[in-house]
């Protein structure tokens, strides 16, 4: 017995369990979240998340071109057993979702000694970045997302890691 219904041509990449209390603000009204231009209301998400406003997890994507961008995951609709889904991220012509990560922002960061995350991406020629996950844009589940990694001809994105830093230590 299928528990989700996938149009033709697509694949599951993953799947993760989120906490109840990320969707416990969407319970009530049975909506989904509200769709918006890619302009306005990223930079507004970006700001809410820098300002530390955003407390919940958020889904990490990054294509196999080097595209990536967060998602919050209360964004992402709650369904039901059998559902479809729906896009999170838009790809160009030849690209593909290379890696999905749910990652839980670090409960101490108003304090000086506060931990950071990092993301560790690698490629399939054995290249490896690492980058702030603060220096990641909160977008929209509709936005394509932002460069993260410049790549060489017939190179792509092979996986990413989430690494913690701890600048006190």
């Amino acid at each position: 017995m299928p528990s989700m219904n996938l149009r033709e041509g697509a694949e599951l990449v993953g799947m993760t369990v989120l906490p109840s209390q990320v969707f416990a603000a969407e319970a009530g009204d049975g909506e989904a979240p509200e769709e918006a231009s890619a302009s306005d209301s990223d930079e507004e998400a970006s700001a809410a998340a820098e300002q530390g406003d955003a407390v919940e997890p958020w889904l990490l994507l990054v294509t196999s071109k080097g595209i990536g961008k967060r998602v919050r995951a209360s964004e992402i609709r709650l369904q039901q057993r059998g559902g479809v889904g729906g896009r999170v991220i838009k790809l160009g012509p030849g690209d593909r979702l290379a890696a999905a990560q749910v990652v839980t922002p670090p409960e101490d960061t108003a304090d000086a000694g506060s931990v950071e995350l990092d993301v560790l991406i690698s490629t399939v020629h054995g290249i490896s970045m690492r980058t702030p996950l603060s220096r990641i844009r909160v977008l929209k589940r509709q936005s394509r997302g932002h460069r993260l990694v410049k790549l060489d001809e017939g190179d792509a994105v092979a996986d990413i890691t989430i690494v913690s830093t701890n600048p006190a230590a």
